[in-house]
């Protein structure tokens, strides 16, 4: 990445740093590199620079830890120990630096930049008196570290990081080899703000184009809803007069020796598949009617399969795992509703045979899961996850299939409403659902449902 030579002496090391300064600001955007490469190639090259073995730069995080985001040199077991240092909890001389409370034992090793130097780290700590050896996590004492830099790398007086060099041999870097490296973490510094910020922009127009495309597809919905709905109720009143003309026939005392009697079967069978029809679009539409009350999920979820497997073909084999006990505000009918849905997709795609499999635990998701990081809320969910060993669904195609009308089925299977129906229950759950899906190996959906704190229960 920087222009500096493959092989540094002494004599030459500290001009080479000062030629590669300049190469921190403007190499990392002209020629694209992510932050992580940035700094792996820093770090690769300070090494390179220095003479030293061990390097390592440590980025702040918000909760006050300080992880490596790129090393060289440090061993597996040394990384382990000080990967998870935080200034919060625990104290050393490292935690210092990002503090900016230095104590009397640490002036020894201080610089006037606030960094820590010294080139003979083990006559330091044999200095320091027992009762003071708590101060240091002695992590590189412990790893016989003699040569030992701790450079503050900041950006406008905000620290941001840490600079690490470290090596067993003594006398690798000058006072004004430290001077310059300080001069250089400031720059370091600069670059990572800006990288920061291209990171948060890119994140504030990923969410401004999810806000913009949920708006269009509220829009949308509300626009098909009111028509479903219209539609709905003109269609339902005709059924009614079919119905109960249907009805005054099948009453006639001649009914039954009726020749047409087979054919009033198929008219009453349409009619039922409309009046359900007419029943999805309403439910369709009815998008505010939901009551939502404290229920123990697994309660509910139980008695949805055994409602459900009648239905269900005996060549399907069913799977059960329930472990949660979580309650959650949850309209029962609507999860009954979302449950059918699925499992009528599910034995659709394996064509009545294979394994449909449904899961009920309760997971937390935090600041680092993936979920969270596309927009979800951290916190506790009962996630209830239905699978099967279907046909599966393409990647073109699994993009649309919560889209209302939206269908693969035949003409006359299905109306694509039922996983348009499904995402809208369970995110005026206040949760979300998520599918993976490989062809010919089969589909999971999981549905996360936020858990209460209280422990109320029906």
């Amino acid at each position: 990445m920087f222009s500096g030579e493959q092989t540094i002496s002494e004599n030459n090391k500290t001009s080479s740093l000062a030629y590669n300064s300049a190469q921190f600001l403007s190499n990392p955007f002209k020629n694209s590199f992510s932050r992580q490469e940035y700094i792996s190639s820093v770090v690769e090259n300070l090494s390179l620079w220095t003479g030293c073995q061990c390097v390592g730069i440590r980025i702040l995080e918000p909760q006050g830890t300080m992880p490596y985001e790129a090393y060289v040199g440090f061993t597996n077991e040394f990384w382990e120990s000080e990967n998870c240092l935080s200034f919060i909890e625990h104290e050393c001389a490292c935690t210092r630096i990002i503090t900016g409370q230095p104590d009397t034992w640490d002036q020894p090793l201080l610089t006037s930049c606030g960094s820590i130097y010294t080139d003979d780290l083990q006559g330091f700590a044999q200095k320091v008196p027992e009762q003071f050896l708590h101060r240091y996590r002695g992590k590189c004492i412990e790893s016989e570290f003699a040569t030992l830099s701790v450079i503050p790398i900041c950006y406008q007086a905000t620290t941001v990081g840490l600079l690490h060099i470290a090596d067993q041999r003594s006398d690798l870097l000058s006072t004004e080899d430290v001077l310059l490296l300080e001069s250089l973490s400031n720059a370091i510094g600069e670059v990572i703000h800006k990288f920061n910020v291209n990171e948060a922009l890119q994140q504030r127009e990923a969410e401004l184009k999810a806000l913009e495309n949920s708006l269009q597809q509220a829009r949308k919905m509300e626009t098909i809803g009111t028509m479903a709905s219209g539609i709905a109720h003109d269609f339902n009143n005709l059924l009614s007069v079919i119905t109960g003309h249907l009805d005054i026939i099948e009453i006639t005392p001649a009914a039954k020796e009726n020749p047409f009697e087979e054919s009033l079967e198929h008219i009453r069978s349409a009619i039922e598949r409309a009046a359900n029809l007419t029943r999805q679009l309403l439910a369709f539409s009815r998008r505010e009617e939901s009551v939502l009350e404290p229920y123990v999920i697994s309660d509910i979820v139980i008695e949805a399969l055994r409602l459900l497997r009648p239905v269900i073909p005996s060549s399907t084999n069913l799977v059960k795992q329930i472990t949660a006990n979580s309650i959650v505000n949850v309209d029962v009918g609507q999860l009954h509703q979302v449950m059918a849905n699925l499992f009528a997709n599910a034995v659709y795609a394996m064509d009545g045979t294979g394994d449909l499999k449904v899961t009920l635990q309760e997971t937390e998701l935090t600041q680092q899961d993936t979920l969270v990081k596309k927009g979800r809320n951290a916190g506790r969910y009962a996630a209830l996850t239905v699978s099967d060993t279907g046909c599966g669904i393409e990647t073109d195609t699994i993009t649309k299939i919560f889209d209302a009308f939206f269908t693969t089925k035949p003409v006359g299977v299905g109306i694509g409403l039922g996983l348009s129906m499904t995402q809208g229950i369970v995110e005026r759950h206040n949760g979300f659902i998520s599918v993976e899906s490989k062809v010919n190996e089969g589909t999971t959906f999981e549905l996360y449902f936020p858990v209460m704190d209280n422990n109320s229960r029906r």
